[in-house]
Formats: structure tokens, sequence, C-alpha cells
């Protein structure tokens, strides 16, 4: 092993191995994961699967050294710079967890590119067995929940869906609490030590941890997985997995305490929450987000409402058409995008600058979808958007007697920078609003 001039302990997580941030004579910081010679039989394994997701570009704790030292079999791998994801996700705006979900969801696709070996056991076979075990254990637990039948008859009606899937390997605790956010913003994903190979879809079972602090996040998870397009059939596996899991962790928790005992049966309760005591396959966390894309030519016809009412088909198009080209002559920028919850196209915004640092947007809600809560996450994605595009600042007009569009904009951290008269008397106020810090 190498020379360390520092080495502090890291007390958290839940496996065996001591960890440390230590320190070489270099400066350069580096994490240390020793395991019991006891428990380190598949630790070979481990900092080779690491090495191979690594070289996929995973953002994660790089492996860099194996071997064997007093204290049992280390690994050394790279230093993350940054906080705990479970920290910083849930301070951020819904579109902004989003947004780290859908990384989270682009990350797992990754992973799971990885194939199983050849021999192993069918996956319906083995999560069967996996079940037929955390049935017994939840059986001879003298602690239940409230529901527990309705999770066990799920589980009885729904074991078919294990039929013919695939397998892939598993991070094996995919989770918030195994993320970090680094030093320059990115999402990094840490603790592959629990990998596992089976059906990448079970992979999402760990994802009540992120839906009880971020829910947006969890959201995000499965659409940047899926691309926006969630099968049903994702669905229904994914309570079965959440129901097995929800067994078995009851019984897990009583060797750690009343607190975490507690902490699994408020759990148990969320899920059931979630899915009205397993009645409905997808669990009331999910929420559509907006997705903004370029105008499809089939979106045109859609085009409605304000600022689109009196434009000729031939307008319409050469709007569409000058988007698409995204002109940044002489510091002005235009563009127009389609606003997609799901594929339901509700509605459009377009985005012009003319200032350097300052972009103007028009969102216009098409009339089936308003006062539905669509504008208020579609203006959060657009902020968002923006702010990934470079802008500092962004303006809208709105008309003073637009009761609902002021509040909207107040709300969202709008503020009111100007009032004047319109070309046919309306009087209009301009908001502004500043994307990097607060004013």
């Amino acid at each position: 092993m190498r020379d360390f001039i520092s080495k502090e302990p890291i007390n958290k997580g839940w496996s065996g191995d001591k960890k440390y941030c230590v320190t070489a004579p270099n400066s350069e910081k580096y994490l240390l994961r020793i395991t019991p010679k006891e428990k380190a039989a598949n630790r070979a394994n481990c900092f080779r699967m690491q090495t191979e997701i690594a070289a996929l570009g995973v953002p994660m704790c790089r492996p860099l050294e194996y071997g064997e030292c007093d204290e049992g079999i280390y690994i050394l791998q790279s230093w993350i710079e940054g906080r705990d994801a479970e920290e910083v996700i849930p301070t951020l705006s819904s579109s902004e967890q989003y947004a780290y979900g859908i990384k989270a969801g682009n990350i797992l696709k990754k992973i799971h590119s990885v194939p199983a070996p050849r021999d192993l056991t069918g996956w319906e076979t083995r999560f069967n067995a996996k079940i037929d075990r955390k049935i017994k254990m939840y059986s001879e637990c003298p602690v239940k929940f409230e529901g527990d039948a309705d999770v066990l008859q799920y589980i009885e009606q729904n074991r078919y869906l294990l039929k013919n899937r695939p397998q892939s390997f598993q991070h094996g605790d995919y989770h918030i609490g195994n993320m970090m956010i680094d030093k320059n913003g990115e999402l990094n994903i840490i603790d592959f030590d629990r990998y596992d190979f089976g059906d990448p879809w079970e992979e999402f079972n760990r994802i009540v941890w992120c839906a009880q602090v971020a829910p947006p996040f969890a959201s995000g998870i499965v659409d940047g997985y899926f691309e926006n397009s969630v099968p049903l059939e994702f669905w229904k596996l994914l309570a079965l997995y959440i129901c097995s899991n929800t067994l078995s962790s009851v019984p897990w928790a009583i060797p750690f305490g009343e607190k975490e005992v507690k902490t699994m049966l408020n759990q148990a309760k969320d899920v059931l929450a979630w899915y009205n005591n397993m009645q409905t396959a997808i669990p009331s966390w999910y929420t559509e987000f907006p997705v903004l894309t370029p105008v499809a030519k089939e979106d045109i016809s859609l085009f409605s409402g304000t600022g689109y009412e009196n434009m000729s088909a031939d307008a319409k198009n050469q709007m569409v058409n000058d988007s698409i080209k995204k002109q940044y002559k002489d510091g002005n920028y235009f563009e127009v995008f389609s606003v997609r919850f799901g594929e339901n196209v509700v509605g459009f915004v377009s985005l012009y600058s003319k200032k350097k640092g300052e972009v103007s947007i028009g969102l216009d809600i098409r009339k089936p979808y308003r006062s539905r809560g669509y504008g208020t996450r579609s203006a959060e994605a657009i902020s968002l958007l923006l702010k990934e595009k470079g802008f500092s600042y962004v303006c809208d007009s709105v008309r003073t007697d637009n009761e609902a569009s002021v509040r909207l904009h107040k709300k969202l951290g709008f503020s009111c920078v100007d009032k004047y008269t319109a070309e046919k008397g309306a009087s209009v106020f301009v908001f502004r609003k500043n994307l990097r810090n607060k004013e």
C-alpha cells in the first residue's frame, strides 16, 4: 500500500468495511476501504467490476489499487470532494431535483449495460426463492405492520411477472444515500460493494428512499432511465420488488434497535399509501415533469392562445423554421420549444434575447391544460434550461389584469421591475428573475 501522511476515519454506511479519507505526501486525497479477511471473499471481483464500470464513464470513486494489509483486504479509490446528495437534493427546486434524477437514471442505464454471467441461474427461479425466504422471515418476526395482507396478496398474484426477465450487473444499493454532488455540481455514484447480478428493474427497489425525501428526484430517475416512456410492466414489477423488500425490512431492522424498526414500519406505511394498499401499480409519488423539445411540424397546428391566434399558418411555419436555425447573430437568440408532459403537448414557449445574458420568454399553456399546475412546472423547467444555456436573467411581460399569471410569477421568484401601457391600452407588468443569485 502507498504511504499516507494522514488517515481520517469515515463513520458512515452499513457495510462492515472500515473507511478512511487518506492523504498522500503530495496532498492528494483518496478513499481507503478495508474489509476484514473473513468477509473479503469477493473483494477481488468487486475491484474488477468497479474497474469495468468506471471504464464506461460512470461518475464514481475510481478504483486505483487492490491488495492485502494487516487489517484485511483494501481497495484504494479516488476521492470525491463534495456533499452527500441526500443533503443537497431535497433543498433544491422541483425542477432541479428532477434534473438530477434524470442524470441518475441515465447513469443507471449505463451501469446495467454490463451483462450478467451466462451460467447464472434464471431470474424467475432465483427471485422466487428470495421471496420465499423473505416471507418466512416476516412470518417468524414478532413485529408486524398494518396492511401486510395486501402486500402478501400482491406478491402472490404477481410472481408470474418474473418469467423471462433479463439479468445484468447491478449496483446493489442504488439510491440517494449512495450518491454525492461534487464541487462542480455533478452527480457521482458511490458504494458499489453490494454489487450483484439480476433483473435490472429490480435495482429500482431502493427508490423508496429517494421518494421519501425528494419525490421529483425519484420521478426523474425513472424518466431518465426509460427516456420518458415508462412501460406499465415496469411499474407492476417495481411494486412486486418493493413489496418483497418491505416484508424483509422489518426483521432486518430488529438487531439494530427500536429506532431502525420504527423507520422500517414508517416506510411500510408510506409504501401502502403510495400504492393505495396495493390497488394501483403506479405510486403516487411519481409525477410527470415537462420535457422541452424543438417544435415538430405536427405540433404547429396546436398553436393557439395569446400571441398565436392572429398568426397565419405560413407565419407559424416561419417561426418554427427560424427557431430550428437557432440564430445567434449579433448576440440575438431566438428559439421555440414544445412543452411536453409524456405524450401530450401542453403548450409552447418562445425564447428571445437581444441583450447578452438576458432572455425574454413567452409561455402559452394550451386551454385544456390550464389551471392544472402545468404552468408552474413548465416555468421551473424553462428557468433550468436557460440557466444551463448560460443566461443570468429572464424577463416576461404580463397584463396587470391577468391575476393568475401575476401570482404565478411571484410564486416562481420573479420581481416586478416595470409597468407600461401597451398599444391597445392594456396595462402590463414587466417581471424579471435572477437565475444565478437571489436578488
